[in-house]
């Protein structure tokens, strides 16, 4: 068994050096530039929004901004500032040349955010601790307050934001005021002093009926008070509260816990979203629901299905016991796991949760996940493109890697080859690679690499703006056999920099599950999963695809009881056809053996084939061509 406080990935050197603590583990300075992160919108969509603030257009000039030293104030974060909204503090504690400290991750980040920068004024130049040396000394009392708000025709009110707050020796509150009225406390942050800090996209929610409900004037006050280190704040909303609103917080197929000390890696029970069918899990069923109402909600559970998605059957449904939830209060739902045969197909966990009372937003009562099982792949991702991680640029000309951690729960597994992502922003004359390191736990926490493929030049086709899913398939020279019971992380990496390789991302990453590596030894963890996957077989492959010898056609397109394929061979081959459906299971497979040049037509029956699109492969000796066919009963 791991022992927790030694915990740590030490990579200097590609071995051992040394025993950490995990607060050396920091979140990788950079950017995510289009990251479609979980939107928190689609659980407010019957919220009357009553005032908000997104700071699109900077500080609003009606608000008040003052602060003890004067110099000290509140500063705003947009696209023409300086620094922009891509940087977080300026302080001396994080920041080095023009490496600043992470940004906020709002919903409206990319429109800008406000931020107080207290190590910033306290201490801008450094070393770290050099306490005075800047601009407007702490401790520092800094308030930013709005103007006016009528509330006078809603007696249920809401306050919402985002923040992200790093603590030493302060306080973050927010305070109210009734018509010009003593200051007092509406919410303070329960964050620990001594470098406790939030998530960048920590989300606030409560009710502040009994304090805002029914005024005519009221004024939000934001406060900062102490020594160090920031506060930064972005999406300010009061909204009309309903009466019966329970929500799924979160779910999760998974169950992961980083911190379990009953696991062995750490990295058990990681949710996937492609199995191999050799490594089929065990499907794990929990879910948090809050209390979004403004009343009690009496026996609420959590109801969770899991239906295979080939054949549209329920295999497993459970409901949970039942609790009251009072508002604004959360509680954990877990039922039973079922464990999956391995049989190939596209998966769905559905995630529900209900109370007595009559629910007003139906449509934030249910989550559903999707995973498969398939041949070969291993994946994390979400299966598409959904952001560019762009390192700072005081990384630029340095080479670098991008990976995830994946544990294997079977016996002679040898993965073959990693695919990976590039951004659409990188060039197509640069080069990247994949590697694989084994993580150790005996004796402390550290990681040495395994194997290593050859270096493999970016090719058009395999560039990913949001939503597509492109990628490299990357062959190691032979394959790499890896253990059972053993967590190993797959990485893809460039020589070129970043100002030439970005990697595409996909879905958010649990803390310590994904990582950046700037070469020889500067690691940090990624809070959104590099599009890295590990294959135990034979792939799909975009360079492959990119160089067809053949030209296929299928009709009628979109077909019911059959297709007709044509295809054209400009030289004789051994020829294979493989049908993959729509999340790239194999649904038919025929050897067409050894055919001539020239046209070719083959006849698939498709009347027991469900209604979706499909992918019809000819594989040859050199190349592969694809088409894409639709199946309408």
């Amino acid at each position: 068994m791991r022992t927790l406080f030694t915990l740590l990935l030490v990579f200097a050197g590609l071995t051992v050096a040394a025993q950490h603590d995990l607060s050396d583990v920091t979140a990788a300075p950079g950017m995510y530039v289009n990251g479609d992160r979980p939107e928190e919108g689609a659980i407010f969509i019957r919220e009357n929004v009553l005032w908000s603030e997104d700071f699109s257009n900077g500080i609003p000039t009606t608000w008040s901004n003052t602060a003890d030293p004067e110099l000290a104030v509140w500063e705003y974060r947009g696209l023409l500032t300086s620094p922009d909204n891509s940087a977080g503090t300026q302080g001396s504690c994080v920041s080095q040349d023009d490496d600043y400290g992470p940004p906020i991750e709002s919903e409206t980040a990319d429109n800008g955010f406000i931020i107080f920068d207290s190590n910033y004024w306290d201490d801008n130049i450094g070393p770290c601790g050099n306490f005075g040396a800047g601009p407007a000394p702490g401790p520092h009392f800094a308030t930013l307050t709005t103007d006016a708000i009528d509330l006078s025709a809603s007696e249920l009110v809401g306050l919402r934001f985002y923040q992200y707050f790093k603590n030493y020796q302060a306080n973050a509150r927010i305070e109210y005021s009734i018509a010009d009225d003593e200051w007092m406390i509406l919410w303070e942050s329960d964050i620990a002093d001594f470098t406790g800090e939030t998530a960048t996209n920590d989300f606030v929610r409560f009710n502040v009926s009994d304090q805002l409900g029914g005024q005519a004037d009221v004024r939000l006050r934001f406060v900062f008070e102490g020594n160090y280190y920031h506060w930064m704040i972005d999406d300010i909303a009061l909204f009309e509260l309903q009466q019966n609103n329970i929500i799924v917080a979160n779910a999760t197929y998974g169950d992961f816990d980083f911190f379990d000390q009953g696991n062995e890696t750490g990295f058990e029970k990681m949710e996937y979203t492609r199995y191999p069918a050799e490594m089929a899990p065990r499907v794990y069923f929990s879910a948090r629901a809050a209390n979004w109402g403004a009343a009690d909600q009496t026996d609420c559970n959590l109801t969770a299905v899991l239906r295979n998605e080939s054949t549209l059957d329920t295999l497993y449904e459970a409901t949970s016991a039942s609790t009251d939830l009072m508002p604004d209060a959360e509680h954990g739902f877990t039922v039973s796991a079922y464990d999956l045969d391995g049989t190939l197909a596209p998966y769905t966990t559905h995630f529900h949760v209900s109370q007595n009372e009559e629910e007003e937003s139906p449509e934030n009562n249910t989550v559903i996940h999707s995973f498969d099982v398939n041949d070969y792949i291993y994946a994390r991702d979400q299966q598409q493109t959904d952001g560019v991680f762009v390192p700072n640029n005081v990384f630029n000309g340095a080479p670098y890697e991008v990976g995830n951690m994946f544990l294997i729960t079977a016996d002679d597994q040898a993965v073959e080859s990693v695919s990976i992502g590039v951004g659409s922003s990188s060039w197509t004359g640069a080069s990247v690679y994949a590697k694989v390191y084994r993580l150790q736990t005996s004796g402390g926490i550290g990681a040495e690499e395994i194997a290593s493929t050859d270096e493999f030049g970016i090719i058009e086709d395999a560039l990913n703006n949001v939503g597509d899913n492109n990628i490299m398939t990357i062959p190691f020279p032979e394959p790499v056999v890896l253990a059972k019971d053993s967590a190993y992380l797959v990485v893809a990496g460039t020589n070129d920099g970043p100002e030439n390789v970005r990697f595409a991302v996909s879905g958010d990453s649990p803390d310590f599950t994904s990582y950046v590596l700037f070469l020889p030894n500067s690691w940090f963890y990624l809070v959104r999963t590099p599009l890295v996957r590990m294959n135990f077989g034979p792939v799909v492959d975009v360079e492959e695809i990119a160089r067809p010898e053949a030209q296929l056609s299928a009709y009628p397109n979109p077909a019911s009881e059959h297709v007709q394929l044509r295809f054209n061979l400009d030289r004789a081959s051994r020829c294979t056809l493989v049908i993959y459906d729509a999340v790239g299971q194999i649904v038919d497979r025929r050897d067409l053996g050894v055919l001539p040049a020239g046209e070719h037509l083959e006849r698939l029956a498709s009347s027991e084939w469900a209604d979706g699109w499909y992918v019809v492969s000819l594989e040859g000796e050199g190349f592969r061509e694809n088409e894409m066919i639709v199946i309408q009963h």
